[in-house]
């Protein structure tokens, strides 16, 4: 489930939301991130995509992946549903990098 994440709207002057990702392949944070990374993310099974603009960090605690995206949290959760996966490719990635949606641990 995609959450707003006010604290970092404030601080960075952009939507930053976050979502809980299983099967990151480690559980190490990872808290950097990439400003104007530009990446999109598509849902194979609905074939919904939007522009994820910018990552705060890839993998907050092991697990929380925060982000600034185009479009808001409600319609993130609209569009994915426990056990979907982000296929999150750019111009710069050459293969496609696959996360696997969670939410059961989020409040």
């Amino acid at each position: 489930k995609a959450q707003a994440m006010n604290y970092h709207t404030d601080t960075y002057g952009f939507d930053v939301v976050r979502m809980k990702m299983n099967n990151f392949g480690n559980s190490r944070p990872v808290k950097s991130g990439c400003l104007y990374c530009n990446i999109v993310v598509k849902n194979n099974r609905t074939g919904f995509s939007f522009l994820m603009k910018h990552i705060i960090h890839w993998a907050w605690a092991g697990e929380w992946l925060y982000f600034g995206p185009s479009v808001t949290a409600a319609i993130i959760n609209s569009e994915f549903k426990t056990g979907d996966q982000f296929v999150m490719t750019t111009s710069d990635i050459t293969r496609d990098d696959m996360f696997t949606h969670g939410g059961s641990a989020l409040s």
